[in-house]
């Protein structure tokens, strides 16, 4: 679950531009629904994060449901628990080894490759370095 104020989103770059090449829209982008590139119906969840100032939190506590659709608790059974992400140990979240990312795109679940790789896209979106 997540949450985001305006005066955030207001500083996200136009998702359209995350579409877009030349002025036509990139049907891979729209189309290829992949999690690992933020493709396809994943595209808005990459996006709303793509902010350098983002502050993501985390609001449940239990281990077994950390991302995607895996282990999500029954309704009623939602203890809340508002904490700073990332909650548990990075590699935590990588609860299926050999699927989704970890395969094609391992760099994404190693820590160190995952902030070089957040740093390249503050860069090539928002002309940030630091």
């Amino acid at each position: 679950m997540w949450l985001a104020r305006c005066d955030y989103i207001a500083r996200l770059i136009d998702p359209s531009a995350a579409m877009m090449r030349d002025g036509k829209l990139l049907p891979e982008r729209a189309h290829d629904n992949n999690p690992c590139k933020g493709l396809g119906r994943y595209l808005g969840e990459h996006w709303v994060h793509s902010h350098p100032s983002v502050k993501p939190c985390d609001l449940y506590p239990g281990r077994e449901f950390t991302w995607g659709y895996l282990g999500v608790p029954a309704v009623g059974d939602i203890e809340k628990e508002l904490r700073m992400a990332p909650r548990f140990k990075f590699a935590d979240y990588d609860v299926l080894p050999g699927i989704f990312c970890r395969n094609d795109y391992p760099e994404t679940l190693e820590i160190l490759d995952f902030i070089r790789l957040r740093k390249d896209n503050y860069e090539l979106l928002y002309n940030i370095t630091d």
